[in-house]
């Protein structure tokens, strides 16, 4: 992934099954108040150290840091 070439230690990126994880449990922690609810989220790399995951928004053109 070469987007994500910048990342190091303690990131690692998220492929297959892990990515469809990820994004299931963001989807049960947006209400349907929340600007991300109802858009398209791919998990692309997480922290080996905490629960820090990096998405890809697809209607915001953009990487999303969830905490």
């Amino acid at each position: 992934m070469d987007e994500l070439d910048f990342l190091e230690i303690p990131w690692e990126a998220i492929t297959g099954d892990r990515a469809n994880v990820f994004k299931i449990e963001l989807i049960r922690e947006l209400s349907d108040s929340h600007i991300l609810f109802g858009k398209t989220a791919t998990a692309l790399a997480n922290r080996i150290d905490n629960d820090d995951v990096i998405f890809w928004i697809n209607e915001l053109n953009n990487m999303l840091l969830s905490t």
